[in-house]
């Protein structure tokens, strides 16, 4: 980590020359919190009301007292004037945990990025001399979890409906100015979820569908701990190598 110190109102008029950009940035008339607020409880009523959502999580994922999400400037040091890169925090904002809800339930929806993200951890893991079988299991273990914690469904109409309630409350539209919702997804520069679920969701099936069976016994294989099984107990005999095992019982005839 490196401490650097700087001139306070140098860096006032960086941040203000950087939030003057019209193109990037745009100047709203009042404070959003309300709205944001007032149309998040009535999502999560609608949601709590259909069973897709309990009590606890319906009050943990109500905030009424959020603030606004605050921007920052972070210094690049390594470029020549030090520029500023803007960052936006949004902890304790209206929509944090609602957010981070939502980015645990599409937690295995893009097989690649997964895919890429364990091959990371286990090289860290590699690096740091742990024993593989500490991280196959490991890994299991977190998969195992997200897909027990997240197995709930939601209907298209209602995922479409709330995608579309914060999108309008976003750019201060309501439904009695008839945009379309097109024309709202183009100005927010974002794609309809469910769309964009059905080709994860399909990127998802052509990725298993890829996977020949000799590979995924191969990593069922290799994932599994030593010594799960109890001392004394049998190894379960799989389907395909029955005829295997019934020709050796007829050579120590047992048959």
């Amino acid at each position: 980590d490196i401490a650097l110190q700087l001139n306070k109102d140098n860096y006032i008029s960086k941040m203000e020359e950087i939030l003057s950009d019209n193109n990037t940035y745009e100047i709203i008339n009042k404070d959003p919190t309300n709205k944001l607020t007032s149309d998040l409880r009535s999502l999560l009523v609608r949601w709590k009301g259909k069973k897709f959502i309990d009590d606890s999580t319906y009050r943990r994922l109500l905030t009424t007292d959020g603030i606004i999400p605050k921007a920052y400037g972070l210094t690049k040091i390594h470029k020549q004037g030090n520029p500023l890169r803007i960052i936006v925090s949004s902890i304790n904002s209206q929509l944090y945990y609602f957010s981070l809800f939502l980015h645990n339930k599409y937690y295995l929806c893009h097989p690649r990025f997964q895919q890429n993200n364990f091959i990371n951890a286990i090289n860290i893991f590699l690096s740091n001399s742990y024993p593989l079988e500490f991280i196959f299991s490991s890994i299991q273990k977190r998969i195992k979890f997200h897909i027990d914690s997240n197995n709930r469904t939601v209907s298209k109409r209602s995922l479409r409906t709330s995608e579309m309630k914060i999108l309008r409350s976003t750019v201060g539209k309501t439904r009695r100015d008839r945009v379309r919702n097109d024309n709202i997804r183009q100005q927010c520069n974002i794609q309809d979820i469910v769309r964009w679920g059905r080709e994860r969701r399909r990127n998802w099936n052509q990725h298993i569908s890829r996977m020949n069976r000799d590979r995924l016994v191969k990593i069922a294989r290799d994932g599994k701990p030593k010594g799960s099984r109890l001392p004394g107990r049998p190894p379960k005999r799989c389907r395909d190598s029955w005829t295997s095992v019934s020709q050796e019982d007829k050579t120590k005839g047992l048959t």
